[in-house]
């Protein structure tokens, strides 16, 4: 008797321990905040959105990568620039066209897009039982910025719509909705691909701010990414009547080389202040 009252007192012990560590397991993080309570307030949206806008500041997106980005693959990749021959051979990879469909010039591409669209999607799903005042607002530019990242990965990873006959219908790209990491969807065909960029755009376009500070979309930097796409459809009387709605004046000519040289904000519709007046980042 005394034999199984002590079996029975230790089997207790051991249940209370796993149960106990199961307990010191599932712990909430002290160091940063879970999913679930980091979209809750007006300022927690506001706070995801910016995060949303960071990933462009990503070297193989739009923050300037040796490796090839947004801002000089397409051109580099359209012999736009001149390489030269005694230089050290940034790029050389995308201008000769030596890279392959997992190579780093575009798998850095691909994945920065997605991980963006990621983000977004998790403050579209997110605002489902959020009321605040910036509701609408936070996913509109959501909204404009899943399909930013979308329509930059089909221009790469895809056939323009009016490339060939067959355009439309070959293969186009995943055009993802669910924040769900662990999901492999089916490539839409090219068609389907821009009508859901264009689709995106529509909906922002109803609750965009007509004017935003820096770094933030508003009607102008979203009408000009709808003409895009509509010229990429060969919708060419869309893409007019997009541009159309552009309020931004072009800039004019005594003022171009100065918004290259970041100087004058002539003409520019949107642009994100790397290095904004006042901070100091002097190591």
């Amino acid at each position: 008797m005394k034999k199984i009252i002590y079996k029975i007192a230790v089997l207790t012990l051991i249940i209370g321990g796993l149960t106990s560590c199961e307990g010191e397991l599932e712990q909430i993080p002290f160091d940063e905040l879970a999913t679930d309570q980091a979209y809750i307030t007006v300022s927690d949206f506001e706070n995801a959105t910016r995060g949303i806008y960071s990933t462009l500041f990503t070297g193989s997106l739009y923050g300037g990568s040796d490796a090839g980005g947004m801002l000089d693959a397409p051109d580099v990749l359209a012999d736009n620039v001149t390489f030269a021959q005694k230089g050290r051979g940034s790029r050389r990879t995308l201008h000769n066209w030596q890279y392959s469909a997992s190579s780093e010039p575009l798998s850095g591409l691909y994945q920065s897009a997605y991980r963006m669209i990621f983000r977004a999607n998790t403050l579209i799903e997110k605002s489902a039982d959020f009321d605040g005042s910036n509701k609408a607002k936070v996913v509109a530019e959501a909204k404009a910025l899943r399909a930013l990242g979308h329509m930059d990965i089909a221009s790469f990873f895809a056939k323009m719509p009016t490339q060939s006959a067959d355009a439309n219908g070959s293969l186009g790209i995943a055009y993802v909705t669910k924040a769900d990491y662990t999901i492999e969807p089916a490539r839409l065909t090219v068609a389907e691909s821009y009508d859901m960029i264009v689709t995106d755009l529509k909906e922002a376009l109803v609750d965009i701010p007509a004017s935003a500070p820096a770094g933030r979309f508003n009607k102008d930097a979203v009408n000009t990414l709808l003409s895009r796409a509509y010229l990429y459809m060969g919708q060419w009387q869309n893409s007019i009547d997009a541009a159309n709605e552009v309020t931004t004046s072009i800039a004019p000519r005594n003022t171009v080389v100065g918004v290259w040289e970041d100087v004058s904000k002539d003409g520019v519709i949107f642009w994100i202040d790397v290095d904004p007046p006042g901070l100091d980042i002097t190591p």
